[in-house]
């Protein structure tokens, strides 16, 4: 009994070493590491929205709105499959998502960003339902262009977006009609929506767009004459209309696009190749002149004076 009971120091010293080393093990159980291709795509995503909350630290799974999968059994990191957003929402007035292959519902990218600015999700594979964009009063320049928004409807709610100065929602296969609520867009200096499947005609009430500078149309399936009311939009530089099914002649009140310096009117059912001419030759500032698969069957006039090379 007497040589049982006793025990060297250095038997001690294993029981604590062990100890120690199950610590460790507990320890790396509940603090994962990340994933280092997830790592570094958060650090990335962190500079530029300068989010200060997350550390620099390799546990990236214990940051604020961060979620990883629970992998920890068989993998040693754990890769991140969700950014929650926060109950408060965000308060970024830019965010740029271009060329990243993100997919889903365009829903979860506009949540929670009631104070954004700028939104650029360009060149993605986003869908759904866009009737939430009139929620976001303070947006100047949105660009959803090249996503998959086929046989989905440009929604009807830009009555609240006053200081929309940009749009662009070009190769989305878009159907129906233009919102007739963009003529409330003052401010609106770019609208882009070629390469839809747009119908209906291009009768926006364009006398509330007097800041509109380029207008492109184009590749959509509109139909009717041109509008007059275009001719208001005084400082309009690129018109871009070819490729849709627009029909009768270049209207008179087309003189008074001074500032104009690139029309495309090409693959239409124009008339009257004489009289658009000769109201063209009158937009000083035009530089370049796309009409052709119009005026089928017609005479080049004999005189075209006012033409300048």
């Amino acid at each position: 009994m007497v040589v049982l009971g006793f025990i060297p120091m250095t038997y001690f010293k294993w029981i604590l070493f062990a100890c120690f080393v199950c610590s460790s093990l507990v320890l790396t159980t509940q603090d994962q590491l990340c994933d280092p291709n997830d790592l570094l795509a958060l650090k990335e995503f962190a500079r530029n929205l300068a989010v200060t909350s997350w550390s620099n630290d390799s546990i990236c799974c214990q940051w604020d709105l961060v979620v990883c999968d629970d992998h920890s059994e068989i993998s040693v990191t754990s890769r991140v499959i969700m950014l929650k957003p926060p109950k408060k929402g965000l308060k970024l007035k830019v965010l740029d998502l271009s060329h990243n292959n993100l997919s889903g519902p365009v829903a979860g990218v506009l949540s929670g960003l009631k104070m954004i600015r700028s939104l650029n999700v360009s060149s993605n594979s986003f869908t759904g339902d866009l009737s939430e964009l009139g929620e976001f009063p303070n947006l100047a320049v949105f660009n959803i262009s090249n996503n998959s928004f086929t046989g989905s409807r440009i929604p009807n709610v830009f009555g609240n977006l006053t200081n929309l100065e940009i749009l662009i929602a070009s190769s989305n296969s878009f159907a129906g009609q233009l919102p007739s609520s963009l003529a409330l867009c003052s401010k609106l200096h770019v609208l882009e929506l070629r390469n839809n499947s747009l119908t209906g005609q291009t009768d926006l009430n364009f006398t509330g767009l007097p800041g509109l500078c380029t207008l492109e149309l184009g590749s959509n399936r509109f139909a009717g004459p041109l509008p007059n009311f275009l001719s208001d939009c005084r400082i309009l530089e690129v018109l871009g209309l070819g490729g849709n099914n627009l029909t009768g002649r270049i209207p008179e009140s087309f003189t008074k696009l001074r500032s104009i310096f690139f029309l495309s009117l090409s693959s239409n059912s124009f008339v009257d190749l004489p009289r658009a001419l000769s109201v063209l030759q009158q937009c000083k500032n035009l530089t370049t002149v796309l009409i052709p698969m119009n005026f089928i069957g017609e005479k080049i006039p004999e005189k075209m004076s006012g033409l300048r090379a």
